[in-house]
């Protein structure tokens, strides 16, 4: 079972960023959070969780902004 489930999913590993929130989570707004002042003192489309921003942040330092990563 978990592997019939594997296979249908391994073509999402190629799809690209979503247009949802993605665009401001991860391709325009980790570009502001390069400081501990921007993580945790700029609210993202009007939401503030800091802990996502943290993650997003080494995410980005470990793979860049490969989609498949995130």
């Amino acid at each position: 079972m978990v592997a019939i489930t594997a296979i249908c999913f391994l073509s999402m590993l190629r799809n690209d960023f979503a247009n949802w929130d993605d665009e401001f989570y991860v391709q325009k707004s980790i570009a502001q959070w390069p400081s501990w002042a921007g993580i945790f003192g700029r609210p993202v489309v009007s939401k503030f969780h800091p802990l996502t921003k943290i993650s997003l942040v080494i995410n980005l330092a470990l793979s860049g902004t490969d989609p498949s990563s995130y």
